[in-house]
């Protein structure tokens, strides 16, 4: 509960009746949250997708340089 424990105070919540309490928008206050690891952005970029695709690339080319 690392994360928990970084939390200070709930700012505000926004659409709580709308959505119910797990869907709302929770603004939280934290402290000493991180480091953290974008690993989705707001862009689509999938940092893991990415990652994958240069794994497949460089094995293929390290395959093909063994001559598999």
């Amino acid at each position: 509960m690392l994360a928990a424990n970084a939390m200070k105070r709930v700012a505000g919540v926004h659409w709580l009746e709308e959505l119910g309490m797990a869907e709302a928008m929770w603004e939280l206050e934290a402290e000493e949250f991180g480091p953290l690891a974008i690993t989705i952005d707001s862009h689509g970029r999938n940092f893991y997708a990415e990652a994958e695709e240069r794994r497949r690339k460089v094995l293929g080319e390290i395959t093909k340089e063994l001559g598999f």
